[in-house]
């Protein structure tokens, strides 16, 4: 169809009926195509009869064409990234982690440097805040197919990206869970894009997504043994770990957490009260950055007091804003 609707004059008063303009313009907005002339003469038969906009929104969303069409959008956007002898599945136009990882062609380096050290064929690696599975790939590579990496996931869209990943590296030996690890069943509200937060229904912030929570005690069951847990979750790794206490009283794995108490005190979880938990478990952590930190403490106030004066030289030299900084703890018995 060539119909030109852009002369038409804009309508005096707003109405909730549909019209002609509407119709092309749903074809070309939802579908990506022009109308065909059986479907436009069907929906302008439709107006005759009283559609409206919202109706004719609903129909065009709801329709298989749509949902076609956005999967292909998305998929246009996906790409496989070789970040160091495994590949991850990114979308090049998420600024949270595609763009990043698609210039640089590497991500949380003393991360996966940890995992090189610790994790060893036939292992078991728990990866809580999988994302699109930077460390959960990476873990795969080096249990090999003795071993298995259980990855814990609620973003549906990175859950998408990292069964894209397990399948392009050819690895049989991921098992996905797609909820989110906390210390109760709930359901919760996600709020951000790829780097999602959860939140309570109610926050502002809570951008209509929502998911189901698990503790993870009870969705692993009996583990023949856990070797490394690494926990990256916006500050819900107290909640995690509260969850997860019998597997690390029977298995005692190293533990790789994030600890930013930007982050936690959103969640109004306590940095203090973590570091206490992590100690009173294990002989030391080392607190490592991506700024070059690497030191090991036993004593959580001063874990706490070394973080705040590095958070404070970080943000004085301009790198990040005052507050921001924040270490991976490893753990370490012995």
């Amino acid at each position: 169809m060539n119909k030109d609707f852009s002369q038409e004059s804009p309508r005096s008063i707003i109405s909730d009926r549909a019209t002609e303009a509407d119709i092309y313009h749903a074809y070309r907005l939802f579908l990506g195509r022009e109308p065909d002339r059986n479907g436009f003469a069907h929906y302008r038969n439709r107006i005759a009869s009283g559609l409206t906009i919202a109706t004719l929104v609903q129909i065009f969303m709801g329709s298989d064409e749509y949902r076609e069409h956005k999967l292909k959008g998305h998929l246009e956007h996906q790409t496989a990234i070789d970040i160091g002898g495994y590949s991850v599945v990114v979308d090049r136009n998420d600024p949270d982690f595609g763009t990043v990882i698609t210039q640089s062609h590497t991500y949380e380096e003393p991360i996966r440097q940890v995992l090189r050290e610790g994790l060893h064929p036939g292992d078991i690696c728990l990866d809580v805040g999988a994302n699109v599975g930077v460390v959960t790939l990476l873990a795969a590579s080096l249990v090999g197919h003795r071993g298995h990496v259980i990855a814990v996931e609620p973003n549906p869209s990175n859950v998408q990206l990292l069964y894209r990943g397990i399948l392009h590296n050819r690895f049989t030996n991921v098992e996905v869970i797609p909820l989110a690890a906390s210390d109760r069943r709930a359901i919760f509200g996600m709020s951000g894009l790829s780097n999602t937060e959860l939140v309570d229904v109610n926050s502002t912030i809570y951008n209509g997504r929502l998911v189901q929570s698990m503790v993870l005690d009870e969705a692993l069951g009996t583990l023949p043994r856990l070797d490394l847990v690494k926990l990256d979750i916006e500050g819900q790794e107290p909640a995690a770990l509260r969850g997860l206490q019998r597997q690390i009283s029977t298995h005692q794995p190293t533990l790789v957490v994030e600890f930013n108490p930007r982050c936690l005190n959103k969640q109004q979880e306590s940095e203090s009260e973590l570091l206490s938990w992590i100690l009173d478990r294990y002989t030391r952590v080392r607190a490592i950055s991506h700024f070059g930190d690497d030191q090991r403490f036993s004593d959580p106030d001063e874990l706490l007091a070394f973080w705040r004066k590095r958070a404070t030289e970080v943000a004085a030299s301009g790198a990040l804003p005052d507050g921001m900084l924040h270490f991976d703890l490893v753990t370490e018995r012995g």
